[in-house]
């Protein structure tokens, strides 16, 4: 298999007002220097993330989520009602237990510029974005049913032996596989009707 290219950065924009703008400002006065530091250390952590999104739905990424901005659970739970509130984070996506902020993947679109990689989608955008990249892949391939990341195709046993929650949003695994299954089947009986209408 082709190497995966990943979709984080080492870095991102860190303005020298940032405590003087809405999200700060207000994180800093409802929870003092804890907003602060969970803010920044929420933005490194979906930095460093694939596709700078943290799924939290599993109880040791949410602990991990508590470990890395170093916050009670309440502390942790009442900050990101204020970033839902204050659109800093998607409330949709954030109902789901899933952070994206659109506003920090568009600070760092420049290090995506001259990469081979895109720009990351929101999780329910990059969905129909894989499920059309996989329609194309199929209609070369019909043998292989696939998944992806949004970059690079993975074949059905490479999901099975990198199960990292490869396909996000809305769908599972599962879900991605049959949708996949079914455009298989409809591409067969395509071909199979075309075959005999020769």
């Amino acid at each position: 298999m082709a190497r995966l290219r990943k979709a984080t950065v080492d870095y991102f924009p860190h303005d020298a007002d940032a405590s003087t703008k809405k999200t700060l400002s207000i994180l800093q006065v409802e929870f003092g220097n804890d907003g602060y530091a969970f803010w920044f250390k929420l933005l490194e952590l979906l930095a460093a993330s694939e596709g700078h999104v943290y799924n939290y739905n599993k109880p040791a990424q949410w602990r991990f989520l508590l470990t890395k901005t170093s916050v009670s659970e309440g502390t942790a739970n009442s900050i990101l009602t204020a970033l839902i509130d204050l659109g800093a984070i998607d409330a949709e996506l954030a109902g789901k237990k899933i952070i994206w902020c659109q506003h920090f993947v568009d600070g760092v679109a420049d290090a995506y510029k001259r990469r081979s990689v895109s720009l990351p989608l929101r999780p329910d955008n990059r969905q129909k974005n894989i499920f059309e990249k996989n329609q194309d892949y199929l209609h070369e391939h019909p043998e292989e049913v696939l998944c992806s990341t949004g970059h690079e195709f993975m074949t059905a046993e490479e999901i099975a032996d990198d199960n990292n929650d490869l396909c996000r949003g809305n769908e599972t695994l599962e879900e991605h596989a049959e949708a996949l299954e079914k455009a298989m089947a409809d591409r067969a009986k395509a071909k199979a009707e075309a075959e005999v209408n020769k």
